[in-house]
């Protein structure tokens, strides 16, 4: 499903805002919401463009046997508020190999601009490291991850499955938050690798 067609579909349930976890329905949370395997599937790949009434209007395909196991199953957070009066811009969030927040002080480092992304390592630097740390209240950074693979975090894989929306990255250490520091940012960010902290 798309951020278009969980528009759409809050829009027919009647609220004004409406978008899709970019989380996997097995791991939301660290809980599984997915729906009970065998059960009834409605649709399979909703592709609304935004102007449509009911998602019943949305180009869609038949479910298959695979979607039987239901995790692949979306879900869809709707609001009368924008997501953007929710959190503020530059907020960062540390989450673990699921997805759900780190409470360990290692994770994938994400970021909110008009929604969650995670940051490239292209251009990451140290100051850069102390600055995302101090913003989400720790003290310091305990080990540098410079240079470190989100492919294998102590045995994990914290790479994420949204593109990155913050490259090249590059503070002094004195910056409030990494909004503050020289970046680069959405369509200017080409980089396939995740930033990753440990607190």
């Amino acid at each position: 499903m798309t951020h278009l067609s969980a528009s759409v579909a809050c829009s027919q349930l009647g609220y004004d805002f409406g978008t899709v976890a970019t989380t996997s329905c097995s791991s939301f949370g660290g809980e599984n919401a997915c729906g009970t395997a065998g059960s009834t599937v409605a649709m399979k790949g909703a592709k609304c463009n935004g102007d449509e009434a009911a998602i019943q209007e949305c180009p869609w395909n038949d479910p298959d046997a695979e979607c039987m196991s239901h995790l692949s199953d979306s879900i869809v957070y709707c609001s009368n508020k924008a997501s953007r009066d929710y959190t503020p811009e530059g907020t960062l969030r540390l989450l673990d190999q699921i997805g759900a927040p780190s409470i360990t002080g290692v994770g994938r480092l994400e970021v909110y601009q008009d929604g969650w992304a995670s940051v490239c390592s292209d251009g990451w630097t140290e100051g850069s490291e102390e600055v995302s740390c101090r913003s989400m209240g720790f003290s310091g950074v305990a080990r540098s991850m410079l240079g470190s693979s989100c492919r294998s975090v102590e045995g994990h894989d914290l790479c994420g499955h949204v593109a990155p929306s913050l490259s090249k990255v590059a503070c002094s250490g004195s910056e409030d938050g990494l909004l503050g520091c020289a970046h680069d940012s959405k369509e200017s960010v080409f980089c396939a690798s995740e930033v990753l902290l440990k607190e």
